[in-house]
């Protein structure tokens, strides 16, 4: 998988999470908000930690867009 797919993914499952959050907060039921955050700790974050890495090295890239990787300086690919 291209960086710039793994962003997409991850962006859309995030944005998932925040919506059934959201929702539950509207609708005051407070299982929809628990199933957000269940979502967000158990879908996002393991898929962003296995997901999000360097193509050269391996490593975890950490936040934000970068250009170069944190961790062995690689140029990163413009599409991510």
């Amino acid at each position: 998988m291209k960086l710039r797919q793994i962003r997409a993914l991850l962006f859309g499952v995030f944005f998932l999470c925040l919506a059934v959050m959201v929702i539950g907060l509207i609708t005051r039921l407070r299982y929809l908000i628990l199933l957000g955050m269940v979502l967000a700790c158990f879908l996002y974050l393991p898929l962003d930690r296995k997901l999000w890495r360097c193509p050269v090295c391996g490593e975890h890239l950490g936040r934000g867009r970068p250009e170069f990787c944190p961790h062995c300086g690689a140029l990163l690919p413009d599409d991510c």
